[in-house]
């Protein structure tokens, strides 16, 4: 269940940012919610077609536990450590700074790690979706960011202050 709440957590994160720069028309988090969202479904296409190419089983699997190529498995790599670690590494390159680092790649990592603590992945597939989903998140910002929000200085409506972005 935690990492449930962890993805949940970073996913709405990103909705947040998305909906609040909407209102108060901050373009740059409207961004930053903008691209985790597309980060996270890119991390998801990835990881479907992968799961259906690999087709492992999960290390609980009544017969054949961790084996790839076995009809059924859906296991490598897990889809919640690309999703939650696509999203991070949009928001960590958004916000550079040294807590938001901390908190979104802490969570992601949270979130990898209680797949495999509970049992629902092995490392391997906690730790290919991580990076698989680090680069996808990488890539989204790299070719998608806009980089006329770079030090731009913004006005929040709702509190009337004014940040650089």
């Amino acid at each position: 269940q935690l990492s449930n709440v962890g993805l949940a957590g970073l996913a709405g994160a990103g909705a947040i940012l998305f909906f609040h720069g909407h209102a108060v028309k901050n373009e740059h988090a409207s961004e930053a919610g903008r691209l985790a969202a597309e980060a996270a479904v890119d991390a998801v296409i990835f990881n479907v077609v992968v799961q259906e190419i690999t087709q492992r089983q999960r290390p609980f699997a009544p017969s054949h536990p961790g084996d790839f190529f076995t009809s059924g498995g859906r296991a490598f790599p897990s889809t919640h450590a690309v999703a939650s670690m696509a999203i991070a590494s949009v928001v960590a390159e958004e916000y550079p700074g040294t807590l938001t680092k901390i908190l979104s790649y802490g969570t992601a990592l949270g979130v990898s790690t209680a797949r495999v603590l509970g049992r629902d992945h092995s490392p391997s597939d906690a730790l290919v979706g991580s990076a698989a989903g680090f680069l996808i998140g990488e890539y989204v910002y790299r070719h998608h960011h806009n980089n006329d929000l770079d030090g731009k200085v913004v006005e929040d409506t709702a509190t009337d202050r004014k940040s650089v972005v």
